[in-house]
């Protein structure tokens, strides 16, 4: 599956509002955990990869992602892969048998709204603020423009700039601001 995603930070208190008045539906409310991992045999910051195990509040067990190299200059789009484990501490123990470490931690507040085939994700971070993300996925590279596109497309109905969306992750901005 390839992710296309759109990110900005977020200055807009009225966002739900605006939200709300073009037809987006909010679905889940939940805090997540994130656990990024560094790996044994290459280093993901240099790759452009991440290797995350979440723990969503309310959800049982926890999701461990890959998100491969990003493939397009204008969005955060790349390949993801997901599945679901029953058991997160028995997850991250054969992660660290495997040579994986914890590297950092993403703590954040995140309600999601669907519209469309897009999911818009409000979130609250930790040491970073609040930031709107609009996603969508598709099966092949061809699906790309126009999913992204489509994201821009709603940003822009709520008054987002194309020019201040970041393709930088939440990890990568927790470590810039720890340096």
């Amino acid at each position: 599956m390839i992710e296309v995603e759109i990110k900005f930070p977020l200055r807009d208190a009225k966002i739900e509002g605006k939200l709300k008045k073009l037809g987006a539906r909010l679905f889940e409310s939940e805090r997540q955990d994130d656990a990024y991992f560094l790996a044994p045999d290459r280093d993901f910051s240099r790759t452009d990869e991440a290797l995350r195990l979440r723990i969503a509040s309310g959800k049982k067990g926890a999701s461990i992602t890959y998100k491969g190299p990003k493939i397009d200059a204008q969005s955060k789009t790349r390949k993801e892969i997901k599945v679901n484990v029953d058991d997160a501490d028995s997850a991250k123990e054969i992660l660290n048998l495997l040579g994986y470490r914890e590297a950092k931690k993403v703590v954040k507040y995140r309600k999601k709204y669907r519209k469309g085939g897009f999911i818009i994700s409000v979130d609250k971070v930790h040491g970073l603020g609040n930031f709107i993300e609009i996603e969508a996925h598709g099966k092949e590279k061809k699906d790309v423009p126009g999913l992204r596109e489509g994201a821009f497309k709603i940003a822009e109905t709520l008054g987002l700039k194309r020019s201040d969306s970041t393709r930088v992750s939440y990890l990568e901005m927790l470590i810039e601001k720890g340096r």
